[in-house]
């Protein structure tokens, strides 16, 4: 058979680099990965963000969906340009769809159908097959991805997206691969099965060491000495409660946080959580009873072991620590999970074949005399290269389920749980509203004016009464004339005065 490479429908084989052309289908639920370079030379062709991608072996279709990346390079060829461009399935879409629906007394095929039909149409669920009823389920402003993830893990089932925009919601470890491998099988390229036994990850003593978590509630009477005001608890205390007796009775505390609160508050004692104390502002007198009660934080520590395993391989321990576990439950699954996987030899295989139709979460069982081997595997991952458009291989790889559910159990461990919300709860929905405005500005410029006014000065002259006829009255300080009539002039000495 011969690969199509089809970009929004049209067949764009003529600009594919054959050889980069690669396509990469992750576990189940895990985003799919193709990557190609577009040769634009002689046939102008330019890819865009968004455009959607379908790669076809024959009739089958092993890759849809958009392209999320273009690189280009205009150096690699003088006369045109080379695109590298990544793609992923169209699964990454369905992230990006919030969705906010109460849902009742439904089975989940019900409760998808509703999802599909209301929040993306143009995908389908033509298999999804599963009855089992919900009472109540509260999706609030989450992904469709992580409504379908959540409504897997209830009933312990598997999904991808087809690469046709098809939804498979499947009962985990019953879809089965179109071929098994035995010591004459005709699908996996001669030479290329790669078997791995490994036993040097072997554990089959297995204790998880936490976080802290509120253990059973807690009393204890403490009788003070002469001037006591600081007492220690059990253990470091939450939900402290205190109550002091000095003869007429147990009379409670108002409890404060110590560097958070202060007496002048109100508060009658403030709790040290990390020394592991309470403190009242004055001592108390010898005798005083103080009683005080909570919830002391206990140190999560689980152990669990697998007999079989120890009498085979002889005692190997290992240690988790983990303080994000804060629950002995969580704290069991992680050991068992790790005791499943780890309590044998690893056995993990690699083929190559040229026949279509492999996907990842298949069921695919290997029969081996050489190896010894009669075991069921999980394809985890399917690798596609091609060499020329009719020349290619297909790679897969396989785990056992055991490592594959241990590798499930550690990422749920480590993925944020989707917040959940009430009845009482209302999604606020808010839409932007853009419009342009046009806004006109005129300038009116006034033309100058001529402005005349007429001013009248008048001058009044008024004559020195000195003259040749009246003589200056010389004074000896300093001296202004107080008016016009005025003949007291200030006199200076060797000049208009002289002494006597």
């Amino acid at each position: 058979m011969s690969i199509l490479v089809k970009i929004n429908s049209i067949n764009r084989n003529d600009h594919i680099d054959w050889r980069s052309l690669n396509v990469v289908q992750n576990l189940t639920s895990q985003v799919d990965k193709c990557n190609f370079n577009i040769k634009s030379v002689n046939k102008p062709y330019t890819p865009s963000v968004g455009d959607q991608v379908e790669v076809l072996d024959g009739s089958i279709t092993i890759f849809g969906g958009e392209i999320i990346r273009v690189n280009k390079d205009n150096l690699s060829v003088p006369s045109g340009v080379i695109y590298s461009v990544e793609c992923v399935d169209y699964e990454f879409s369905l992230q990006n769809i919030l969705i906010s629906e109460s849902y009742e007394n439904m089975t989940i095929e019900d409760i998808i159908a509703d999802i599909f039909d209301n929040y993306v149409p143009s995908f389908t669920y033509n298999n999804v097959n599963c009855t089992f009823e919900i009472k109540k389920i509260v999706f609030n402003n989450v992904s469709v991805i992580t409504a379908l993830k959540r409504l897997s893990e209830i009933v312990k089932y598997e999904y991808y997206i087809s690469p046709v925009k098809d939804l498979n919601f499947f009962q985990k470890f019953t879809n089965s691969a179109p071929f098994n491998l035995t010591d004459d099988d005709s699908f996996s390229i001669k030479g290329s099965l790669d078997i791995k036994f490994d036993g040097s990850q072997i554990s089959n003593v297995v204790k998880v060491r936490g976080g802290e978590y509120d253990g059973a509630l807690f009393e204890e009477v403490l009788t003070a000495g002469a001037g006591q005001s600081s007492f220690k608890t059990k253990n470091k205390m939450s939900n402290l409660q205190v109550w002091i007796d000095t003869g007429g009775g147990y009379v409670e505390q108002v409890v404060g946080v110590e560097f958070l609160n202060t007496f002048d508050e109100g508060f009658d004692v403030l709790q040290n959580y990390q020394d592991q104390s309470f403190n009242f502002e004055n001592g108390l007198n010898a005798g005083d009873l103080v009683k005080y009660s909570g919830n002391p934080k206990v140190r999560v520590l689980i152990e669990s072991e697998d007999n079989a395993s120890i009498a085979e391989y002889g005692r190997r321990e290992k240690i988790i620590q983990d303080t994000s576990i804060e629950d002995n439950k969580t704290a069991r699954q992680r050991a068992f999970a790790e005791l499943g996987a780890y309590k044998q030899e690893m056995i993990e295989a690699k083929f190559k074949t040229y026949t279509a139709g492999l996907r990842s979460g298949q069921l695919i069982k290997i029969t081996n005399t050489k190896f010894g081997l009669d075991t069921n595997f999980i394809i985890k991952k399917v690798a596609f290269k091609t060499f020329t458009n009719n020349s290619y291989i297909y790679e897969a790889y396989l785990t056992t389920a055991r490592i594959y559910e241990l590798v499930e159990i550690l990422m749920k461990l480590i993925e944020p749980d989707p917040l959940q919300s009430d009845d009482a709860e209302v999604a606020e929905k808010l839409k932007s509203n853009i419009q342009t405005l046009t806004i006109s500005e005129v300038i009116a410029r006034i033309t100058s004016e001529n402005d005349s006014v007429t001013i009248e000065i008048t001058e009044n002259i008024q004559k020195d009464p000195l003259g040749a006829d009246t003589m200056p009255e010389w004074v000896l300080a300093p001296y202004f004339p107080s008016s016009i009539t005025d003949t007291k002039r200030e006199g200076l000495l060797d000049i208009s005065l002289e002494l006597y």
